[in-house]
């Protein structure tokens, strides 16, 4: 009872922008475990190699967005070996991505009861998530 009442001490409810960052946050530690989980497949790369591959696997997904898995695993490796993602380099694919998330989001506008089921998933999961979180911190 002691220890449980120090662990909680102290804490409070997350505000909306806190508990999206820890969501988001979230996601990415799941992500990158999930990658160990299956054998962490790039390794064996050099960081060279690696920085290389994440430039080719964001070209690939800025033209097919269903190869975002690829992504995933090399942005999961970089996080491993705490390295930054060469941004500069794959300029291009990120705004070309960005280009096609606008033109998402301007057709959710246009559709206002996709925007409010899109909205209410995400406020779901976020409740979701905290839930799990607030039983995390009672074991």
């Amino acid at each position: 009872m002691k220890s449980e009442r120090r662990a909680t001490q102290g804490k409070r409810p997350l505000n909306l922008d806190e508990a999206i960052r820890a969501f988001s946050a979230n996601a990415a530690v799941e992500k990158t475990a999930a990658y160990v989980r299956s054998g962490r497949s790039l390794a064996g790369l050099s960081d060279d190699q690696l920085l290389d591959a994440w430039v080719e696997r964001m070209r690939a997904f800025a033209d097919e967005p269903d190869s975002y898995a690829a992504v995933a695993e090399a942005d999961s490796e970089l996080d491993l070996r705490g390295l930054e993602p060469p941004m500069d380099r794959a300029r291009a694919s990120i705004e070309k991505q960005q280009a096609r998330l606008r033109a998402i989001l301007e057709e959710l506008e246009a559709n206002p009861e996709s925007l409010r089921e899109n909205r209410k998933r995400f406020a779901e999961d976020i409740a979701s998530f905290l839930i799990d979180r607030e039983e995390a911190t009672k074991h």
